[in-house]
Formats: structure tokens, C-alpha cells, sequence
């Protein structure tokens, strides 16, 4: 096998174009994992543990109050003095950024990179509507071009001589 920049070359464009013009709504998660405002916080831990979700989302009624990620528990409670009956909103993330359901995939991704998120909550008209994972759109990718993504080397700009096996 030569290289692997012949299927990239072609394929990127082509991924480039279906990230811009793909909505949110078509790869958002639509029952994201919420706990209530004021819910204590081994409420939100054990959801998380039980789903293997890493983020609890934060809700009054419908809307988004707020985002509980294992990152916020690692750096506000794991190690501290704090009682897991506490209200989860004095550890979670509050106004987290956002996105529409008709925006692009693109543009959440484009979020993801800037704030190094990996769930992005997805919210109309006020109301939280799913979530959007990082894994959710890498699991996309795959999808759509399983030959370019599952046969990439083990090292990003490696080229192989020749043909495994022979």
C-alpha cells in the first residue's frame, strides 16, 4: 500500500462539505441525561456512573441551567470536604455555551475545539431539546467514510511500503 493521502484528499472536501451543510438535529443525542436544579449531587454522580455519560445536564422545567461533568467533580469535590447532599447547581457549570439544532455540525464542532468540550447541550427556543458529544461526531465520521477512517495508520502521516502480509 503507498499512502493513505490519496483516499484523504478526496474524502476531505467531500467531509468538509457534509459538516457544514449536516444539522446538529440529525446526530444529537435527543434524551440527554438531566437531573433537576437543586438535585443533590450524588444524584447527578450516580447517573453518571450508570450511563457512563461523563455530564449530567442541569435543568429548571425544560431549560438548561447549567452543565455537571466529571471534570467539575474532579476539580470541585473528589478530594474535598464536601457533602454529596449539597445542590448539584453550587458545583456545576453554569450558562454553559450552546448550540441550535439547525445549525451545522461544523459549527458544533467548531465550538467543541474553541472551549474543549465534550458535550455541547442542544437548546430551541429556550428549551434543551439533546446534547452533542465530541464522540458522537467522531462515531459520524467513521460512519460515513469507514474505509478512510478504520484502515488510517497507527501514526498520523504514516505511509506503508507495501501491503501488510506480503
Amino acid at each position: 500500500m503507498a499512502s493513505t493521502d490519496s483516499n484523504s484528499s478526496t474524502s476531505d472536501p467531500q467531509l468538509k462539505q457534509i459538516l457544514r451543510s449536516e444539522k446538529v438535529r440529525h446526530v444529537m443525542i435527543r434524551e440527554p441525561f438531566t437531573v433537576p436544579l437543586h438535585s443533590p449531587v450524588n444524584e447527578a454522580v450516580e447517573g453518571i456512573k450508570e450511563r457512563t455519560t461523563k455530564y449530567a445536564l442541569v435543568v429548571e422545567g425544560e431549560s438548561l441551567a447549567g452543565i455537571f461533568t466529571e471534570r467539575d467533580y474532579l476539580d470541585k469535590i473528589a478530594g474535598m470536604r464536601v457533602s454529596l447532599q449539597q445542590p448539584v447547581d453550587e458545583f456545576m457549570t453554569r450558562e454553559p455555551q450552546f448550540i441550535g439544532p439547525d445549525n451545522s455540525i461544523a459549527e458544533a464542532l467548531d465550538l467543541i475545539i474553541e472551549g474543549g468540550y465534550r458535550h455541547l447541550p442542544v437548546v430551541e427556543n429556550n428549551k434543551l431539546v439533546g446534547v452533542i458529544t465530541s464522540l458522537g461526531i467522531v462515531k459520524y465520521i467513521a460512519e460515513l467514510f469507514p474505509t478512510e477512517v478504520y484502515n488510517l495508520p497507527p501514526r498520523p502521516g504514516q505511509v506503508m511500503n507495501q501491503a501488510e502480509g506480503g
